[in-house]
């Protein structure tokens, strides 16, 4: 049986009730991890350098609830842990993934860095074909670029002591938000391997309910209200007009070759 744990603030009644219908509908065993709130005591104990860095308050919060389940991984030797966020919706056939393990013994090493991302951002991503064989018409793909969300995904024990490590030595203005060291600070060693599962088996339920959110985001609206805006010139108003061709180019280029990952939902795919 693999080890999942839902990171939720203990407070998060609505999110707790949402997801633990999830998983109980699935047939999936979890235990609840309470989300850490980043005071400087706690900060202190477990991970001093963030304290000064820019991250917001809710970033701290959530890069210190995953590096405690990294570490909870090492003490508990797990060979594997599993962790979602408390916003998740779960894929029909999510129970053939999470409810068991011998899927995951018979096609990666236990002693290798492995982090397979189960969760879909429903953004542009560039992938590539792997040698591991697909499961329940599932397939594990590549990931060569970052891909936003920590909303669910697999790690190894290895991983989770290279993860611990990496962000015990980090300096405060190397911290970046907890997406952007798991899915892209980890391509820095190619020891690490990183899988992608098309189509996903969770999505973020903002994601797919952008309109009406029940859940939303408070970390999101955090990053909005992070962002400080200023007022052009005329100046910079018409560089901006001119350089529009060239932004158009730029975005073109970004977007090539890549693809979204999608998720199916109640007979509807979400793309």
């Amino acid at each position: 049986m693999i080890n999942n744990y839902v990171i939720s603030l203990e407070s998060a009644t609505e999110r707790r009730e949402h997801i633990k219908k999830e998983f109980e509908e699935k047939n999936i065993s979890f235990e609840f991890f309470d989300a850490i709130s980043p005071t400087v005591e706690l900060i202190n104990i477990y991970l001093p350098n963030i304290n000064k860095s820019t991250l917001t308050k809710g970033e701290k919060g959530c890069l210190l609830s995953h590096f405690l389940l990294w570490k909870k991984c090492i003490e508990n030797n797990f060979d594997y842990i599993a962790i979602f966020e408390d916003d998740v919706i779960l894929s029909e056939d999510a129970n053939k993934f999470l409810s068991q393990i011998d899927w995951l013994n018979e096609r990666f090493n236990t002693q290798d860095n492995i982090i397979i991302k189960l969760e879909t951002f429903l953004q542009p991503v560039k992938v590539s074909e792997s040698n591991i064989t697909s499961y329940y018409n599932k397939n594990f793909l590549n990931l060569e670029t970052i891909h936003f969300g920590t909303a669910g995904y697999i790690i190894t024990y290895q991983v989770a002591k290279y993860l611990v490590n990496i962000l015990s030595s980090m300096k405060d203005n190397e911290f970046k938000p907890a997406d952007w060291i798991i899915f892209e600070q980890m391509h820095i060693n190619s020891k690490n391997k990183i899988y992608q599962v098309s189509p996903a088996i969770c999505v973020q339920e903002q994601q797919i309910n952008r309109e009406n959110s029940k859940l939303s985001s408070q970390l999101e609206k955090e990053r909005k209200l992070n962002i400080k805006y200023t007022k052009k010139t005329i100046i910079e108003k018409v560089i901006y007009k001119l350089h529009k061709p060239i932004r158009i180019i730029k975005k073109i280029n970004h977007l090539k070759d890549k693809v979204k990952i999608p998720f199916y939902y109640k007979g509807k795919k979400y793309d």
